[in-house]
């Protein structure tokens, strides 16, 4: 990604779209550069995590740095190509126990890497409070950290929520959602707040649920769709760096080239 890639209207209009249309809809592996400073957080791009730390561009690299960058990339479509190559990178059963808690979880990430001091402290964190909150720069793994400790707790929830939280209009949609797998009467309202409401009401009365509120950064509207009651547990991603006044923090450190690369299925994109 750069401000050439991000201004040309042939990429933009019809080299992208149809490949992040393929990562959404047939698992297409998607590898993304951050080769100069540009806005690429504006983008659909955000939701890949990159393959090295996108708070250094590559440009801002002396050469051997940029060496090593290429060099993990190259592992990385080795791996994404022949997932045997390393057992690191071994695909995790997408169901450890899929039926154990009645969920809308995106695609489990089998190519996830160690994150075990953020899993720990986020298990701690909703253990002692019910609320934790994994805070970090873009594209350092939030969002596969938070995914991971989804799947490795399912036993631990009858039901669990993935919500998107980049905008209000994205949480009364998953409210919707959650409405809708709850069966709940609201779900077809055409009132979203009247769905929302139902939810809540629902997450008030009920035990052993984990709610995920993914990229909320506007803590304050965030703060709108979570219940009061803490008799579940709530987890959000954002990158807004004080959060302590919803839930105990836990900072996601810049990842190293080999660590939580976002990557589906067999094929790759680079």
């Amino acid at each position: 990604m750069s401000p050439h890639f991000l201004a040309s209207d042939f990429i933009v209009d019809h080299e992208l779209p149809p490949l992040l249309e393929a990562a959404r809809k047939e698992g297409l592996v998607i590898l993304w550069l951050h080769l100069s400073s540009c806005l690429y957080d504006e983008t659909e791009i955000k939701h890949y995590q990159a393959v090295h730390d996108v708070s250094k561009p590559m440009d801002s690299l002396r050469s051997a740095a940029q060496a090593q960058v290429l060099a993990g990339v190259c592992r990385q479509l080795k791996a994404a190509a022949n997932p045997s190559i390393s057992p690191s990178l071994e695909r995790p059963p997408s169901a450890a126990g899929p039926e154990a808690a009645l969920s809308n979880l995106p695609e489990r990430n089998p190519f996830f890497t160690d994150r075990e001091p953020e899993l720990a402290q986020l298990h701690e964190a909703l253990a002692a409070q019910g609320r934790a909150a994994l805070s970090g720069l873009g594209g350092v793994g939030k969002t596969q950290t938070a995914l991971e400790y989804a799947y490795r707790h399912l036993e631990q929830y009858d039901h669990i929520f993935w919500v998107s939280a980049v905008s209000r209009e994205a949480l009364l949609s998953g409210y919707m959602t959650i409405a809708g797998l709850l069966k709940l009467p609201e779900a077809g309202a055409q009132d979203q707040a009247l769905a929302v409401r139902a939810v809540q009401r629902w997450l008030e009365s009920h035990e052993r649920w984990l709610l995920i509120l993914d990229d909320a950064d506007d803590l304050a509207t965030a703060r709108e769709f979570i219940p009061p009651v803490r008799i579940g547990h709530a987890l959000l991603t954002s990158r807004t760096g004080p959060v302590a006044t919803m839930a105990r923090g836990v900072k996601v450190q810049e990842m190293a080239i080999e660590e939580g690369v976002l990557l589906r299925g067999g094929r790759a994109a680079l």
